[in-house]
């Protein structure tokens, strides 16, 4: 409590505790933002609770690896002369890729902790996606394309060790990944897209681990490094599509693999529950 010049008391935040262990007569906190350069938590000052929910949203950018062989391959061949009659050129070329997959990520984070009730402290279940692009120089039909659209989804476990306001995240998930490049081609009155992508989604594990920072007792910013494992494949899925109706071909293509090192840069934000704030002197 703050004596202003007028002489009014008036209350001032000068830091933030975290609860680590709860116990019948004293519980345990750890320091995270006061008494280093602002700020000194002392004896006599007053506490007030900022209970959270038990999960955290995650907004971020994702780089994920890519590697596709470079190959030219006839479909006419392999899928014959009908499902291509009005194509004049049933060739599919990949020239070259980018060796990331770009996309936007969205996680929520479950603190087990709280969830169970139980003294875990900071070990957290995730549950992500993501959605982007991998720049590609392809020609598919005689036609330039220059990205494949690139989706993500995983699940996996997350423990977070804090300094202060810096904090180190240990994270494993499980992944599954996939993507698709395609055009569209004017057939009489209907609009036909073909697409080409690996037959089934990429089953990976990851493992990383990264630095968070403390802006506000509420909101993190982050940055992680993994590295995702998963096997290679050379089995495609070739779609055409007119409305509503489908027709998939399977085709042997050039061989894909999606391991590597991944990145990801993130903001972490808490939920406030103003309904059991509770103040302790």
């Amino acid at each position: 409590m703050v004596e202003e010049p007028s002489g009014e008391i008036k209350p001032k935040n000068v830091g933030f505790v975290r609860v680590t262990k709860v116990d019948a007569r004293f519980s345990r906190a750890q320091i995270i933002i006061g008494g280093i350069l602002w700020g000194k938590i002392e004896r006599g000052m007053f506490v007030e609770e900022r209970p959270r929910f038990p999960f955290d949203f995650v907004f971020g950018g994702f780089l994920s690896p890519v590697g596709i062989e470079a190959v030219k391959l006839g479909l006419r061949g392999q899928l014959g002369n009908g499902i291509l009659r009005e194509i004049d050129n049933d060739t599919l070329e990949i020239i070259s890729h980018g060796k990331f997959g770009y996309a936007g990520r969205f996680n929520v984070n479950f603190n087990i902790g709280r969830v169970s009730r139980s003294q875990i402290s900071q070990l957290w279940l995730v549950l992500g996606g993501g959605a982007g692009i991998i720049p590609l120089k392809a020609k598919f039909f005689g036609e330039d394309v220059k990205n494949a659209t690139f989706g993500w989804l995983g699940l996996g476990l997350m423990k977070k060790f804090y300094f202060r306001r810096l904090a180190l995240a240990f994270e494993s998930n499980v992944v599954f990944s996939n993507f698709e490049f395609s055009i569209k081609k004017t057939d009489g009155s209907d609009t036909v897209k073909y697409a080409l992508s690996p037959s089934l989604w990429f089953f990976g594990i990851t493992a990383g681990s990264g630095v968070e920072f403390v802006i506000t007792p509420d909101v993190n910013i982050g940055g992680r490094v993994y590295y995702q494992a998963t096997p290679k494949s050379n089995e495609w899925s070739f779609l055409r599509k007119v409305g509503d109706k489908e027709e998939r071909r399977k085709v042997k293509f050039g061989n894909v693999n999606l391991s590597g090192f991944a990145f990801q840069f993130y903001v972490n934000v808490s939920i406030k529950n103003f309904a059991k704030v509770r103040r302790f002197d």
